[in-house]
């Protein structure tokens, strides 16, 4: 009797000891996941997240960030990719029709791609479409490259967007394609807020 008793105080008191150990993991664990970050690794975290960010890049620009209704808003459509060899890309941007109007016939070429098989607007959802390819066979810089201008119409007072429709890593979006590898290489997008008086 006193050696069940024995077997079954000494399981008893491996379990304990089994579940304080893994007690003691988990809030070890979690002390590492929340200890509060230092200064300088925030910093280099935010400096590496900007450096990815703004390496290969897509970028909406305006002469200006305010116009009069029924004013001529020319938007650039440019793109960044130091270092790469582009071959194509696809853009779809979003805008606001009840403040803003274009066609077909507003969307002017850079000089690029030399191929521009698809250039559509839907007005009704304010949707622009444009896929280029043939890009130039070079190795580019730092410099942004301009794709496209589409003029748009200031229609309403207030403030609105054009942006791009984009998912990184995804082909059905906005794209930048690179040559050698045929894949999206684009990292991020950098929208345009315009105010209308």
């Amino acid at each position: 009797m006193n050696s069940e008793r024995t077997r079954i105080f000494i399981v008893f008191i491996i379990l304990l000891v089994m579940i304080a150990g893994i007690i003691a993991v988990r809030r070890s664990r979690k002390t590492e996941v929340s200890r509060p970050a230092t200064e300088e690794t925030v910093q280099t975290e935010q400096e590496e997240k900007n450096v990815t960010a703004e390496k290969y890049l897509m970028l909406l620009s305006s002469s200006k960030t305010s116009y009069q209704t029924d004013e001529n808003i020319e938007v650039s459509v440019d793109f960044k990719a130091p270092g790469k060899r582009i071959f194509g890309s696809d853009i779809v941007l979003l805008y606001d029709p009840v403040f803003l109007s274009t066609e077909t016939t507003n969307i002017s070429s850079g000089d690029f791609f030399t191929s521009f098989p698809r250039k559509t607007v839907d007005p009704k959802n304010g949707i622009v479409k444009i896929s280029a390819y043939q890009g130039q066979d070079t190795e580019l810089n730092n410099d942004g490259i301009n794709i496209v201008k589409i003029n748009f119409t200031a229609l309403k007072s207030g403030e609105t967007e054009v942006g791009f429709s984009f998912v990184k890593g995804k082909t059905n979006t906005s794209t930048l394609v690179e040559a050698e590898s045929s894949e999206n290489i684009l990292e991020n997008v950098q929208n345009l807020k315009i105010n209308i008086d």
